[in-house]
């Protein structure tokens, strides 16, 4: 993973969001789970896969007044997984 938005760390932030997921390489697309630990999020479209840049895009309404984190771990096909290091 290359890249994430919005970025960690960011505040006043619009509860309308997609969230974007970049990587170095191509990823299969059929299936895809983020595993939240706080805060969360309400669906607000279709997730896509972006091949040109390798980039998941998830539209959400994020919840309002809460932080949103992941345990570190988001998955993208059945068989394995790619850890989320913040940097």
């Amino acid at each position: 993973m290359v890249s994430v938005s919005p970025a960690d760390g960011a505040t006043n932030v619009d509860t309308k969001q997609e969230l974007r997921l970049r990587f170095d390489q191509p990823m299969n697309p059929n299936v895809m789970g983020i595993n939240w630990s706080s805060g969360g999020f309400v669906p607000d479209g279709q997730p896509r896969y972006e091949p040109a840049r390798n980039e998941f895009v998830i539209p959400v309404r994020l919840v309002p007044g809460q932080t949103n984190e992941t345990d570190g771990t988001i998955e993208f096909d059945r068989f394995w997984r790619v850890p989320y290091h913040k940097t």
